[in-house]
C-alpha cells in the first residue's frame, strides 16, 4: 500500500476463509457489513482490482450476500468465490498467480 504504483494501479487480493468460524461471522451484523464494504470501496488507499476468496464456508456466502447490498456494481463484479462450502482442493500457488494475471 505504501507503493504509489500499487495505489494507482491497484492490486488483487486472495483470501482463504477455510478457518473462519461460524461464531466469528455471527458476531458481524448489518452495520459491520456496511462498514466493511464502505471501507473497501471508499476509504482504502489503494484500488482493489479483484478479491478472490478460497474455501469459503456456507455462512460466508450469507454474510457476503448481505455486504453486496451495500456495494457498488463495480465492486460486486470484482468479488469472486472458489470452493463453495470449503470443498476446494489444495491449489498450486503458481497456477493461481497465472490464472489471476490472465483474468485481471
Amino acid at each position: 500500500i505504501e507503493s504509489q504504483e500499487t495505489q494507482v494501479h491497484g492490486f488483487i487480493m486472495v483470501g482463504d476463509d477455510a478457518n473462519l468460524t461460524f461464531r466469528q461471522v455471527l458476531a458481524l451484523g448489518p452495520k459491520d457489513a456496511k462498514k466493511i464494504s464502505g471501507f473497501v470501496q471508499d476509504c482504502f488507499p489503494a484500488r482493489f482490482k479483484g478479491m478472490h476468496i478460497l474455501h469459503q464456508p456456507w455462512y460466508i456466502t450469507l454474510f457476503v450476500t448481505l455486504m453486496k447490498s451495500f456495494m457498488k456494481q463495480k465492486m460486486k463484479e470484482r468479488l469472486h468465490f472458489y470452493g463453495m462450502g470449503g470443498k476446494l482442493p489444495p491449489a498450486d500457488p503458481l497456477a493461481w498467480i497465472e490464472y489471476l494475471r490472465e483474468k485481471g
